[in-house]
């Protein structure tokens, strides 16, 4: 088995629609640390989905509810942090304003 620490999601912006932000390609995928960042002047929601291979965001897996992340703040998404990922499962955003929120998730992949 390998272990690979390695960005996840390098300095993306969130969208305002239900978007896949990382898939688990390996093994499985532990998340160790996820910032998100408000580069706007005024607040701004998003919602995170954790999502199983085959699924799809919504309701049931929903992990973190319109947040509130305040105008040009930072955001350490402890909801991800130690999450882990199979195979094909995967992490899926929307932001209540497009372009408004920038991602950088870091993590571990896990390959045979």
């Amino acid at each position: 088995m390998t272990v690979t620490s390695r960005c996840l999601v390098q300095g993306k912006r969130i969208e305002n629609s239900q978007t896949i932000q990382y898939t688990s390609a390996g093994l499985k995928t532990i998340i160790d640390g996820v910032t998100i960042t408000n580069t706007t002047a005024a607040a701004v929601s998003l919602s995170i989905n954790v999502v199983a291979n085959g699924g799809a965001g919504g309701p049931a897996n929903l992990v973190a509810d319109a947040l509130s992340i305040a105008e040009h703040s930072t955001y350490l998404c402890p909801e991800l942090a130690g999450r882990r990922l199979d195979a094909g499962d995967f992490v899926s955003m929307v932001a209540g304003t497009s372009d408004a929120l920038s991602l950088r998730m870091d993590g571990r992949v896990v390959t045979s």
